[in-house]
């Protein structure tokens, strides 16, 4: 193979100066690719470092990060067992007033069954005495009349105190029913 100018190139390399301009040529980019390989190094070098410092910093922060979600899980976890603690405690609290609520209803229907059984009696004995008296003489008609007014005064007070006992109770029953049914 010849060159351009008819030459044979293995005669190049018999001339110095060629080869001369050629080896410093070499010489010149072998030195030029040095500096970039020791720069490119560096470079590396400063990475890498940076890479390590980096990735340290990292592990650090989720060593941080895992330390204070731990910490955060655990007292939620605490906050949760407190309110169950205080749901419980206040479910116990509400059964106890609804138990006592009960109670009272129950005392208060039994007392106005006594009341109840106590104006029937009451009743009776006002036309016990009334008949009584009527079969005393003929002289007592007049306070027999008396006696009839006295004694539908009479039932009409026992009545209108038992109206009175009965509308006490259901408002008492009332309020206590609606206690009763806040508390569920």
């Amino acid at each position: 193979v010849y060159t351009d100018d008819g030459t044979d190139p293995s005669n190049l390399w018999k001339n110095k100066k060629c080869v001369d301009i050629y080896m410093a040529f070499l010489q010149k980019r072998f030195k030029e690719a040095l500096e970039r390989t020791r720069s490119l190094e560096k470079r590396l070098a400063v990475l890498e470092q940076t890479g390590d410092e980096i990735v340290s910093s990292l592990c650090e922060d989720l060593v941080e990060i895992t330390e204070h979600s731990n910490k955060t899980e655990a007292r939620y976890v605490k906050k949760g067992k407190g309110l169950h603690r205080k749901r419980r405690r206040e479910e116990i609290r509400h059964m106890e007033k609804i138990k006592k609520a009960d109670a009272i209803i129950r005392k208060l229907e039994e007392r106005l069954v006594v009341v109840s059984g106590g104006v029937v009696d009451a009743v009776n004995k006002v036309l016990e005495d009334s008949d009584s008296s009527k079969s005393d003489s003929s002289m007592e008609e007049e306070d027999e009349e008396n006696d009839e007014i006295r004694l539908e005064r009479k039932l009409a007070s026992i009545k209108a105190k038992d109206e009175e006992d009965k509308a006490s109770h259901q408002s008492e029953v009332d309020s206590i029913r609606r206690q009763c049914e806040q508390l569920k």
